[in-house]
């Protein structure tokens, strides 16, 4: 197989309207990920190169100007078909992951698996990922850092930014906690509750049942030149928040 070329197959006893569903799907994701690497400016004709009936079997070639975004858009395509295969988180948009997950979900009726190949990655799954449960568990716990944006506009909500991955996490509190969450704007804190994780990498995604919220008093920020610990840093160690992570996700 060829760069510039990626396959996929269908296995099993295949009926017109599952392939065709299926050729809708993985149009979108190929449509997506062209925008989303390459954008509107340089557009890719993507053809067919070789159709085999028998297995359901479609080889796909893309054509374009920029050769290195048709090498990008099928590379991430094979990413895709291995995370699929092992039941990761998809690395890239929102809108890639839904459109990965909705082409996962074509092993349906008398369809056996599904096979995703490029030159340098393979995947082949026997059913779909499920986000909820595949993805994502829900745990009592706890996560540090700052109240931003709260919002009271179609649902009660403030965005937090965690202190170990520097993301936004969306909270969700109960209508009488309004006022109490609207003077903890800009507070540096631990929240406990329902948090949704990804399984995989730890990263929360949101919380919900907020049971308790303790600001943190940060103090001088300077404070840490006067610290001291009981083991002696060297290069080639391991930084504090790496060794905090892993513990996590070793919970």
């Amino acid at each position: 197989m060829r760069a510039d070329t990626f396959s996929f197959k269908m296995n099993g006893v295949i009926q017109l309207k599952n392939f065709s569903k299926a050729m809708e799907d993985l149009f979108d994701l190929i449509d997506a990920l062209s925008l989303d690497i390459g954008g509107k400016s340089t557009p890719i004709t993507w053809l067919i190169e070789e159709l085999d009936t028998g297995s359901a079997e479609v080889f796909v070639r893309g054509e374009s100007p920029n050769k290195e975004l048709v090498f990008s858009v099928i590379n991430a395509y094979g990413i895709i078909g291995e995370h699929l295969q092992n039941r990761k988180s998809i690395p890239y948009s929102t809108k890639i992951q839904e459109k990965a997950l909705k082409l996962s979900k074509n092993v349906v009726d008398n369809v056996d698996s599904i096979e995703m190949a490029t030159v340098d990655h393979y995947g082949q799954f026997i059913e779909g990922i499920n986000t909820e449960t595949d993805l994502y568990e829900v745990v009592l716990g706890a996560i540090t850092g700052t109240i931003q944006t709260v919002s009271s506009r179609r649902s009660y909500s403030f965005t937090l930014f965690d202190s170990i991955y520097d993301k936004a996490v969306k909270c969700y509190f109960s209508e009488d906690q309004d006022q109490i969450m609207r003077d903890l704007w800009d507070k540096y804190v631990v929240i406990v509750g329902k948090i949704k994780r990804d399984r995989f990498t730890g990263r929360p995604i949101d919380i919900v049942n907020i049971y308790d919220i303790e600001i943190i008093d940060r103090g001088n920020l300077n404070n840490f030149k006067e610290a001291r610990g009981v083991y002696k840093w060297r290069p080639g160690d391991k930084k504090a928040e790496e060794t905090i992570r892993e513990i996590r996700d070793a919970e």
